[in-house]
């Protein structure tokens, strides 16, 4: 299996000697496009669908918030409210949008989720995509043992840098996390992100940046 990954993993890296010889070439052919990495990680992702979820943990129908701290958690409105929006987020006005961008089997969404619900809000809208259809058939099973998996969720096999605001419309709040550093540019990943973020956009290897 490492053999197999760590071939899957050399089609993400420019031939000819790795990063210095990306550095040094001028030749655009040595490079993979935006395309190419998209098809070779969903390949990579589909084979290895991330976070790991055991067998066990997704036959479980535990609670949504077993388990879950409402302080420290990825996706915890306590740390959305305080580094998005300067803890000044009013949760009861309006319909709370989250975009889950690389959502993976779930893990994030279910923290997102619970975190909402445990302010007693249901008045929500979360997006997930993701370029793994295995990472997605996980993700619906799981809300769908917790009783979660309904209008308010949308999952999508999507491309970050696909999204078009003028079709998704503005989110409230943007959760990205193991997606940019796959990218030609993750730079250009998170202004995708902000060009579809109304309130914040949260991502990894990358300052908040707001709409």
């Amino acid at each position: 299996m490492l053999a197999a990954m760590l071939a899957m993993l050399a089609t993400l890296v420019p031939a000819g000697g790795g990063a210095a010889a990306a550095s040094s070439s001028s030749s655009s052919s040595e490079s993979l496009d935006d395309a190419e990495i998209s098809r070779a990680t969903a390949d990579f992702y589909r084979t290895w669908p991330y976070p790991l979820s055991t067998r066990g943990e997704e036959a479980t129908n535990e609670s949504l918030a077993e388990g879950f701290d409402v302080l420290f958690d990825l996706g915890s409105t306590v740390q959305i409210n305080h580094f998005a929006f300067g803890s000044r987020r009013n949760w009861k006005t309006g319909v709370f949008r989250v975009l889950v961008a690389g959502s993976g089997t779930g893990k994030a969404v279910e923290s997102v989720i619970a975190s909402l619900r445990h302010l007693g809000l249901h008045n929500y809208n979360v997006t997930c995509i993701d370029l793994s259809s295995t990472s997605l058939d996980i993700l619906r099973r799981r809300l769908d043992l917790r009783s979660v998996l309904d209008e308010r969720v949308r999952v999508e096999e999507k491309d970050l840098l696909s999204l078009d605001a003028a079709d998704t419309g503005e989110f409230d709040y943007i959760l990205c996390t193991g997606v940019l550093h796959h990218l030609n540019s993750p730079k250009r990943g998170l202004a995708q992100a902000d060009e579809v973020g109304g309130s914040a956009a949260d991502a990894d290897d990358a300052p908040a940046a707001g709409g």
